[in-house]
């Protein structure tokens, strides 16, 4: 089209639907320094109340567990991802979404997109195998027989009805959207804590479409919160087992501050890694930071400071002549020195 990804959006989609509380611009809600300006960036000291905000005090603050209890945190940008689904909406205006989609590209008697279009975007394209936290829903329903992805939706079979969904997620915020066409359902469930899993909006989901059918009452909510908690304990067992095979007593082959460089990596761009308060410190410019912890040999650990600390490992590489050449990143790659 030849236009911005927003631009595009309010022309097509929202002023069309009349969406017009809907926007991917936050600052319309936040002056800059009240907020972090990209995905992974650091957390400002503090996070800013509702007080702060623009002159509109009916936003919803997200929220996180940190150090073992809910905390408020700043509003995040992810303009740097912003076609990823960077949208700030309401129930209201999603509404109208949803009764797009149940209409097939049709919105109060006018047809905005040809209904063999809906039919492509809800037709599975790629058979998907339950992961994370959806094999928790998947082995509390049995009688589903089929997951699969189409063109921006989820899919599977439940209760014997095709349910079209998905959910979305950043820093402090969680939703979801869901359709069962059959029925002439639509639900959305919008979220403002991010406590480890999309799993509230996904129950509240299943409840809704249990009671919509008429089928036995069960508490999703419940089940779930037992399924998560077993998942979290296996993920501080795999925690402790990496700690138990951590080498203890070994030193870098060269000392730490031999490091300092920068670092290019062709598909994630540059990475600089500096010297503060005698540990090292990498960065991603105008993105994520943290420090290189020691973990053993020439093995470091990157600990963003940011809402998830990835805690990926990074492998210093020496070439024979004891020439440092980069470091390997667990899933991200090499990273040449410059």
């Amino acid at each position: 089209a030849g236009k911005p990804w927003e631009d595009l959006l309010r022309e097509r989609i929202l002023e069309p639907l009349g969406m017009r509380s809907t926007t991917t611009d936050l600052s319309r809600f936040w002056d800059s320094t009240r907020f972090t300006h990209c995905f992974y960036c650091p957390l400002p000291p503090t996070a800013p109340g509702l007080d702060q905000a623009k002159g509109n005090d009916d936003i919803a603050m997200p929220h996180m567990m940190v150090n073992a209890r809910v905390t408020v945190i700043p509003w995040q940008s992810y303009d740097n991802a912003v076609s990823a689904g960077s949208i700030i909406s309401n129930v209201a205006d999603l509404s109208k979404w949803v009764r797009l989609q149940l209409g097939q590209g049709e919105f109060e008697g006018k047809r905005l997109i040809k209904a063999s279009t809906f039919a492509e975007m809800h037709t599975p394209q790629s058979i998907i195998t339950p992961y994370s936290w959806i094999q928790l829903v998947a082995r509390l329903s049995p009688s589903t027989h089929f997951w699969a992805y189409g063109m921006g939706w989820r899919m599977n079979d439940y209760r014997g009805r095709k349910i079209v969904w998905h959910t979305g997620g950043i820093a402090g915020f969680l939703a979801y959207v869901g359709l069962v066409p059959e029925e002439h359902l639509g639900i959305v469930v919008l979220s403002n804590g991010d406590l480890g899993s999309e799993l509230l909006p996904q129950s509240l989901a299943f409840r809704i479409i249990d009671s919509y059918l008429g089928a036995p009452v069960r508490d999703w909510s419940a089940e779930l919160k037992v399924a998560m908690g077993e998942q979290v304990e296996e993920g501080v067992h795999a925690e402790q087992q990496l700690i138990a095979k951590r080498v203890a007593g070994t030193r870098p082959s060269i000392p730490a501050e031999r490091w300092v460089a920068h670092y290019q990596n062709a598909v994630y761009g540059e990475v600089v890694v500096s010297m503060r308060n005698d540990q090292l410190f990498f960065e991603i410019p105008n993105g994520g930071q943290g420090v290189m912890e020691h973990w053993h040999y020439d093995v470091y650990r990157l600990n963003f400071n940011a809402t998830n600390r990835l805690g990926l490992f990074a492998t210093l590489s020496i070439d024979p002549n004891g020439k440092i050449v980069g470091m390997n990143i667990d899933d991200m790659g090499f990273f040449g020195r410059l």
